[in-house]
């Protein structure tokens, strides 16, 4: 998830004239799901083609986000990396080989995860709110500083503007309060997509090269190994990190073996229940030391036909 922070310093190297993809516009194949598409290339706008039908195949078993800006880098990307959901409503893939993987359905199940949070939690609505405004303030910044001439001038504007926009800022506490929840649940949509309970190590082992593994930990993101509540920390650890023993949970529970639309609605609704319910505890009564020792709450994950604000649009679609 793209912060203010990483916000902020994109907006400022670009406006000091620092080198960055532009892309071009692709055909849009799909307005319900892309608000946009941009991309490197045809290469680019050809993989969005293939990005829209699994995102079709998603959209059988979760609700749909509101459409999303699209940008695809494939050119000067040495690798898989970096990949990003902002809140505000835009996913960036870098992938030099523009093959749809687990990694690519995970950012989408960002926009996914991010719909439930913003109809279920009034805070991370607020938080999204915010991350919006935020957006539309860089955005203004970056056109109205291109009509600057004067290298002082800008520099004056930026540096006005760039304050400001640290206003926007969240609460870290709430930040690392979500996040794991965040990643949890796009990494959910991912597996419940490819079958495949190792899908985002496999795509993480082959993308990321072998010097990064150490800090990135593929292995943790495998919902078919074991992981003991002592491998990650709650509340200073990578937030892709801390629920790798939920992971192993679901992964006992059959995340990989739900076949069809009706049983991948019914078990993501479920899954999504009982994240909405813990999260809602989590921020009333907040103990990032809890977290971890709770892991096993997806033993108690909600029976099906309770439900959570927007439940009702995730419903199988008829079998063609």
């Amino acid at each position: 998830m793209k912060g203010l922070a990483l916000l902020l310093l994109s907006t400022s190297t670009y406006l000091l004239g620092a080198p960055a993809h532009a892309g071009t516009p692709c055909k849009n194949p799909d307005p319900a799901t892309f608000q946009s598409v941009t991309a490197d290339g045809e290469a680019g706008c050809e993989a969005a083609k293939e990005f829209s039908r699994a995102i079709a195949e998603v959209r059988k078993f979760t609700p749909r986000p509101s459409p999303f800006e699209l940008t695809i880098h494939h050119e000067e990307v040495l690798y898989q990396q970096e990949d990003r959901f902002s809140t505000y409503g835009a996913i960036e893939i870098k992938d030099p080989k523009l093959r749809i993987n687990a990694g690519w359905m995970h950012e989408y199940g960002h926009s996914v995860c991010s719909k439930i949070l913003e109809q279920n939690i009034p805070e991370y609505k607020r938080y999204a709110e915010t991350q919006r405004r935020a957006e539309t303030f860089a955005r203004e910044t970056v056109t109205q500083a291109k009509s600057i001439t004067d290298p002082r001038k800008k520099l004056a504007y930026i540096s006005s503007r760039s304050a400001k926009l640290k206003t926007f800022e969240t609460d870290p506490k709430f930040k690392r309060t979500i996040e794991p929840y965040h990643e949890l649940c796009a990494d959910v949509v991912s597996v419940l997509h490819a079958q495949d309970a190792s899908a985002m190590t496999k795509t993480l082992a082959k993308t990321v090269p072998s010097e990064l593994h150490p800090r990135i930990r593929p292995e943790l993101y495998d919902f078919s190994k074991p992981h003991p509540n002592t491998e990650t920390d709650a509340c200073y650890g990578d937030p892709h990190h801390v629920f790798a023993p939920v992971r192993s949970q679901l992964g006992s529970m059959g995340i990989a073996r739900q076949e069809t639309a009706a049983d991948k609605t019914r078990f993501f609704n479920q899954f999504a229940i009982t994240m909405v319910t813990q999260l809602r505890q989590q921020l009333k009564t907040p103990n990032c030391d809890s977290v971890n020792k709770n892991y096993l709450f997806m033993k108690a994950m909600n029976p099906v036909g309770e439900t959570i604000d927007g439940s009702d649009e995730v419903q199988a679609a008829p079998a063609d």
